[in-house]
């Protein structure tokens, strides 16, 4: 892609509903950290499957293989829930598009029929770890690429710390190198966080992108915290895997201007001007009610100092 050049994602049959947001499976039109998490994934693959042959595995709504189709030969989006891919098939077809039911562990596809396999957070959500990755390797031809992504459960229980319920075995950073590494010939990892958009880096020094070094402004106590470097706090894993030599990788960031610093700013300048006007009128509520009750207590000073209630000024006198 060039400067410029624009991708749509979202429904290309308007007249589809778009299936309901349980907060696990991410749907175009949910905004946030789990749109560009999930949209930047897919951004991230397109470098290795121009001219070939792509299964999406856990396809989902169908974005994804929509996101490949017009540089890949053939994508084909696997999901074992059936009414998932019946919305993908309405609303995504394609004439390089197909979307199948099966399973992660039983995929309804040929021994070395795909050069490229992806699968987005979809092995946390089964048991099954080995039969899924030989069942990728029985699927991807000789030389064929895996691009694999899985939460990191050590970073992924600081900012979740309840469970989830999708979740069946969610791996540690070194459990999901071990998986990888002893399935593959040659593998890179890296790992991806949310900023303000969202950043894929590498866990290596060794890239023509090094892992930068990450802080961590709070503004409310003017102070810079140094977090470390971003691949050792990113909240995903990420794996790029082939018994054949592997591509060079460009990471990337996907920028998020909707969720960018002047709308950060912006916010933060209209909370503090309500606050402020919140602020103002209590204290004019406060004010009106003390001048209401004072002139209440006036009245009826008065109305007892006339029924001879309330001893007059002159009364005692001596």
């Amino acid at each position: 892609m060039s400067a410029g050049d624009r991708i749509a994602y979202g429904r290309a049959n308007a007249d589809e509903p778009s299936p309901e947001f349980t907060g696990e499976r991410f749907v175009p039109g949910i905004a946030g950290d789990i749109e560009v998490e999930h949209v930047h994934r897919y951004m991230f693959a397109r470098q290795f499957v121009r001219d070939r042959d792509v299964l999406d595995i856990a396809s989902g709504e169908g974005y994804g293989c929509a996101l490949l189709a017009d540089i890949a030969r053939s994508v084909v989006g696997v999901d074992i829930d059936e009414q998932a891919v019946t919305h993908a098939r309405d609303v995504h077809a394609h004439d390089n598009i197909r979307f199948e039911q099966g399973s992660c562990t039983s995929i309804p596809l040929d021994d070395d029929s795909v050069d490229v396999v992806l699968s987005y957070e979809t092995i946390e959500h089964i048991t099954e770890h080995g039969a899924f990755v030989a069942e990728i390797r029985r699927v991807l031809r000789p030389g064929g690429l895996l691009v694999l992504s899985t939460p990191d459960s050590e970073a992924y229980v600081e900012i979740s710390p309840e469970e989830n319920p999708y979740h069946l075995r969610e791996l540690q950073r070194g459990e999901f190198i071990d998986l990888v590494s002893s399935a593959f010939e040659h593998a890179r990892f890296g790992v991806q966080r949310c900023l303000t958009g969202s950043a894929m880096v590498p866990l290596d020094t060794e890239s023509a992108m090094t892992t930068p070094e990450m802080f961590r402004l709070q503004t409310d106590e003017s102070i810079i915290e140094t977090v470390g470097r971003l691949a050792d706090v990113g909240l995903f894993l990420v794996a790029i895997a082939s018994d054949g030599p592997l591509p060079p990788v460009e990471w990337s960031v996907l920028d998020d201007p909707g969720f960018g610093m002047p709308e950060t700013v912006q916010l933060r300048h209209e909370h503090a001007s309500m606050s402020g006007s919140i602020a103002e009128y209590e204290q004019a509520l406060k004010s009106t009610l003390e001048e209401l009750h004072a002139v209440r207590r006036s009245l009826l000073v008065r109305v007892a100092s006339k029924l001879g209630l309330v001893p007059g000024r002159s009364d005692g006198a001596t």
